[in-house]
Order: C-alpha cells, then structure tokens, then sequence
C-alpha cells in the first residue's frame, strides 16, 4: 500500500470510530439519569444537612448530563475504538507481536477498570467525607454539580491511568529502562 491507501485506510477507522462514539453517546443519552444518578450517589450520601447540589446557570444540568453521556458514549463504544486501531495496526505486526498484543489489551483493560472501581468504591466516600467535614453551622456545602462531575470523571480517569503502571513498568523494563534494582 501506497501512502495515500494508507491514509485513506486511516480515515476510514477514524470515521467509524466516529460513528461508533455517536451511536454510543445516543445509547447512553437514554439512560444518562441513572448514570448520573450514580455518580452523584457519593456526594449526596456525605452532604451534611441543608446542603444541597446546585445549578448555578440555566443549561447547566442539559449540558452535564449531555458531558456524562458524552464520556460513557466513548467508554461503550471503547470496544469498536479499540478493534479500529488494531485493524490498522495488525497488518504491520508480525505473528509473534499479534499473540502478545492481546493479553496486554485485555490485561490493560482490567487494570484501568480496577482503577476506576477502586476510585468509585474507595476513594470516593473517603475523599467526599474529608472534604465535607470543613463544614460548618454557618458555613454550609452546595458543589456545583458540573464542577463536582468534572472532578469526579478527571478522577475515575487518573486512577484507571495510575493502575497501569503495572504494565508501563513492565514496558519499560522490556525496553531496558528500569531494571527491577533501580524500582
């Protein structure tokens, strides 16, 4: 293949990864309440009394749920994502580089859920109550809940990406970076 097939290839991945997002995000726009409803489950079980989540704009609440189901849209679609990129990639792999890929996807995968399990499960109700305990009588809590979801998502997120660190470490140390007496 020339360079132009090539990035002809490459376009059309990129559009049915592009459909695939689309598709989800409408998929998840017709359950968005219980999703929301499930990320804010943490907040409102620590909120002390009179304390309330809040809108401070008018389109708040259509443009965070549309946010959440945006977010879940690419996660359902994940799958598609992924098989899009390997059928791109996998013609240049030779055999023994195609039977290590998939382990390490999967392996990847259940890393990055753990993480964000971990985070939803763990830290959450921990971090919630933490921040919740500087309230007072006179002084009480109502988060605004965009900027609470952004939080919570840049969180579920970070952790997912920090529980790979497994295998970047083992990468690294195929590549001769670290060694085990240098960790």
């Amino acid at each position: 293949m020339g360079l132009m097939d090539h990035l002809g290839e490459l376009r059309t991945r990129i559009v049915r990864c592009c459909i695939a997002i689309v598709l989800g995000f409408f998929a998840c726009w017709a359950v968005v309440d219980p999703i929301f409803n499930a990320l804010v489950d943490p907040l409102l079980a620590v909120l002390p009394k009179g304390s309330h989540a809040i809108y401070t704009t008018l389109p708040e609440g259509f443009f965070t749920r549309m946010h959440i189901a945006f977010v879940a849209g690419v996660f359902v679609s994940s799958p598609v994502i992924f098989y899009q990129i390997w059928s791109f990639i996998a013609p240049g792999l030779y055999e023994e580089e195609k039977r290590h890929i998939l382990p390490v996807a999967f392996m990847s995968a259940f890393f990055f859920i753990s993480g964000g399990a971990f985070c939803y499960f763990v830290v959450f109700p921990n971090a919630f109550a933490f921040f919740m305990s500087y309230a007072t009588d006179s002084i009480v809590a109502m988060p605004k809940i965009s900027d609470y979801l952004s939080f919570v998502l840049k969180l579920i997120l970070a952790f997912g990406i920090i529980f790979e660190m497994p295998l970047f470490a083992f990468f690294l140390a195929r590549m001769g970076v670290i060694t085990g007496a240098m960790m």
